[in-house]
């Protein structure tokens, strides 16, 4: 998983979304967006002090192997390997900018059986490559469903139809994203999805239809984290 210095300021919404996740008992997206808001804190504390470190710092991988008492038992032994990689004046700058991590020891850690099932529910019962391809088509057919509405005039439906097709082109994009980083559990798709969800808040469309789509595609790419283009359906 490689995170971009190109958005540094998804890290508080993130932290904001992990504190968030552990009253509304979510606790594996708790545990998830915390650490992703982290490696963006590196980021900034890269940008800052003019380092380099191994891309595979950024891969994302949560093994509950040894099992640890909570979440925050996690996230910490997660930042002390992080900390492994990068020199003294980085490690110092780093721990001042990471979040504190009170809300995580109400979290037990998950198990490899927790990690399992959430993915299962992820993909409703299919493969992963199944609810990948079911997802594109969906997004396929949505995207011709309302070209011809707003051929037809409807542009408010259209819009509302468009919306569902670019959301589902995202989620695609994030399964991708997931398999190219051997992120089975699918953990990263949770926190890109919730990211989208918060930052779609602030979009109202207007009467607009290419501005309006435009404007939800802008959103859903900085919700990626990622450098890489989203394959919008044109």
């Amino acid at each position: 998983m490689t995170m971009t210095q190109e958005q540094p300021t998804a890290a508080p919404i993130l932290e904001a979304i992990s504190q968030q996740s552990v009253p509304e008992g979510k606790p594996w997206l708790a545990l998830n967006a915390q650490i992703m808001a982290d490696m963006l804190r590196l980021d900034e504390a890269l940008a800052k002090t003019g380092e380099k470190l191994d891309p595979g710092i950024y891969e994302f991988s949560l093994t509950p192997s040894p099992p640890l008492e909570n979440s925050s038992f996690v996230q910490v032994a997660h930042r002390n390997n992080v900390l492994d990689f990068v020199p003294d004046d980085t490690a110092a700058l780093l721990q001042s900018l990471w979040a504190p991590l009170d809300h995580l020891e109400l979290v037990r850690s998950p198990t490899t059986a927790d990690l399992e099932l959430h993915a299962e529910e992820r993909l409703h019962g299919r493969r992963q490559k199944d609810r990948r391809d079911e997802l594109a088509t969906y997004a396929d057919n949505a995207h011709k469903l309302s070209a011809a509405m707003l051929e037809a005039g409807m542009v408010r439906e259209a819009f509302r139809i468009a919306y569902r097709a670019d959301l589902a082109t995202f989620e695609v994009f994030c399964f991708d994203l997931a398999a190219q980083y051997g992120d089975t559990k699918l953990a990263t798709i949770d926190v890109r999805m919730e990211l989208a969800k918060v930052t779609l808040r602030s979009i109202q469309p207007t009467a607009d239809f290419t501005a309006s789509r435009n404007s939800i595609r802008g959103a859903l790419v900085w919700s990626s984290l990622s450098p890489e283009l989203i394959p919008w359906l044109s």
